[in-house]
Protein backbone atom coordinates (compact mmCIF):
# COMPACT_ATOMS: atom_id res chain seq x y z
CA UNK A 1 0.00 0.00 0.00
CA UNK A 2 2.04 2.81 -1.34
CA UNK A 3 1.35 6.36 -0.19
CA UNK A 4 3.60 8.32 -1.74
CA UNK A 5 7.01 8.81 -3.47
CA UNK A 6 9.12 11.58 -2.14
CA UNK A 7 13.00 12.41 -2.90
CA UNK A 8 15.14 13.76 -0.61
CA UNK A 9 18.40 16.01 -1.23
CA UNK A 10 20.63 16.16 1.47
CA UNK A 11 24.20 18.01 2.54
CA UNK A 12 26.47 15.55 3.43
CA UNK A 13 27.92 15.61 7.03
CA UNK A 14 25.24 17.35 7.94
CA UNK A 15 21.90 16.30 10.59
CA UNK A 16 19.63 14.96 8.59
CA UNK A 17 15.47 15.46 9.53
CA UNK A 18 13.08 13.11 8.12
CA UNK A 19 9.74 13.42 9.72
CA UNK A 20 6.53 12.69 7.97
CA UNK A 21 2.91 11.02 9.24
CA UNK A 22 1.04 8.54 7.12
CA UNK A 23 -2.54 9.46 7.11
CA UNK A 24 -5.31 7.16 8.35
CA UNK A 25 -3.23 4.88 9.91
CA UNK A 26 -2.40 5.03 14.05
CA UNK A 27 1.44 4.76 13.96
CA UNK A 28 1.52 5.09 18.03
CA UNK A 29 1.33 1.14 18.22
CA UNK A 30 2.97 0.24 15.18
CA UNK A 31 6.75 -0.84 14.74
CA UNK A 32 8.74 2.11 11.80
CA UNK A 33 11.87 1.11 9.72
CA UNK A 34 13.33 3.28 7.21
CA UNK A 35 16.10 2.17 5.37
CA UNK A 36 18.29 4.10 2.57
CA UNK A 37 20.04 1.88 0.38
CA UNK A 38 21.98 1.90 -2.44
CA UNK A 39 20.24 1.40 -5.55
CA UNK A 40 19.52 -1.81 -7.17
CA UNK A 41 19.45 -3.50 -4.16
CA UNK A 42 22.72 -2.47 -2.68
CA UNK A 43 24.54 -1.68 0.54
CA UNK A 44 22.20 -0.45 3.36
CA UNK A 45 23.57 2.92 4.37
CA UNK A 46 21.35 3.88 7.26
CA UNK A 47 18.81 1.54 8.95
CA UNK A 48 16.35 3.84 11.16
CA UNK A 49 16.68 0.66 13.39
CA UNK A 50 20.51 1.69 13.98
CA UNK A 51 21.32 4.46 13.20
CA UNK A 52 20.65 8.06 14.68
CA UNK A 53 16.63 8.22 16.78
CA UNK A 54 13.66 7.34 15.50
CA UNK A 55 10.90 9.00 17.53
CA UNK A 56 6.90 8.90 17.24
CA UNK A 57 5.04 12.33 18.60
CA UNK A 58 1.65 12.91 18.73
CA UNK A 59 1.05 16.74 16.91
CA UNK A 60 -2.15 17.96 16.94
CA UNK A 61 -3.72 14.06 17.06
CA UNK A 62 -2.03 12.96 14.77
CA UNK A 63 1.04 11.17 15.00
CA UNK A 64 4.43 11.84 13.60
CA UNK A 65 7.85 10.07 12.91
CA UNK A 66 10.88 11.93 13.03
CA UNK A 67 14.21 10.32 12.06
CA UNK A 68 17.18 12.21 12.71
CA UNK A 69 20.80 11.10 11.47
CA UNK A 70 23.34 12.74 13.24
CA UNK A 71 25.86 14.74 11.75
CA UNK A 72 28.64 12.51 12.32
CA UNK A 73 27.26 9.64 10.70
CA UNK A 74 26.25 11.25 7.53
CA UNK A 75 29.98 11.73 6.18
CA UNK A 76 29.55 8.32 5.19
CA UNK A 77 27.30 8.79 2.29
CA UNK A 78 29.47 9.23 -1.10
CA UNK A 79 28.68 12.22 -3.44
CA UNK A 80 26.82 11.36 -6.31
CA UNK A 81 25.64 7.97 -5.47
CA UNK A 82 22.55 6.90 -6.24
CA UNK A 83 20.42 6.29 -2.86
CA UNK A 84 16.45 4.53 -2.35
CA UNK A 85 14.14 4.53 0.80
CA UNK A 86 11.40 3.51 1.78
CA UNK A 87 9.42 3.63 4.98
CA UNK A 88 7.65 -0.10 6.00
CA UNK A 89 5.35 0.36 8.82
CA UNK A 90 4.25 -3.18 10.55
CA UNK A 91 0.68 -3.00 12.22
CA UNK A 92 -1.92 -5.73 13.04
CA UNK A 93 0.11 -8.08 11.97
CA UNK A 94 0.97 -6.54 8.59
CA UNK A 95 3.75 -4.90 6.99
CA UNK A 96 3.70 -2.42 3.94
CA UNK A 97 5.64 0.52 2.72
CA UNK A 98 3.95 3.88 2.77
CA UNK A 99 6.73 5.92 1.51
CA UNK A 100 9.19 5.54 -0.73
CA UNK A 101 11.87 7.42 -2.86
CA UNK A 102 14.94 8.62 -3.88
CA UNK A 103 18.28 9.90 -1.88
CA UNK A 104 20.65 12.47 -3.59
CA UNK A 105 23.55 13.28 -1.49
CA UNK A 106 25.38 16.65 -2.09
CA UNK A 107 28.75 18.56 -1.49
CA UNK A 108 28.72 20.33 1.84
CA UNK A 109 30.82 23.76 1.28
CA UNK A 110 31.21 24.87 4.85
Amino acid sequence: MLTGRFDWVFKKATTWDISFKIDDIDLTSATVLIKIARNGGGAVLFDSSTDGTLTKTLVSGDTVILWTIPYTATGEALIGQAYEYDVQVTTGGRRDVYIEGKVTVTRNVA
